[in-house]
């Protein structure tokens, strides 16, 4: 499992990728 998080202007998400097929699995997006 990857785990990515990044910052979208003043949302923090993270991103959970399956490695085998780069599908999203899970996204989590909050507010700063």
């Amino acid at each position: 499992m990857i785990v990515l998080g990044f910052l979208q202007g003043r949302i923090s998400c993270v991103v959970h990728v399956n490695p085998h097929n780069q599908t999203i699995v899970h996204q989590d997006c909050y507010p700063e």
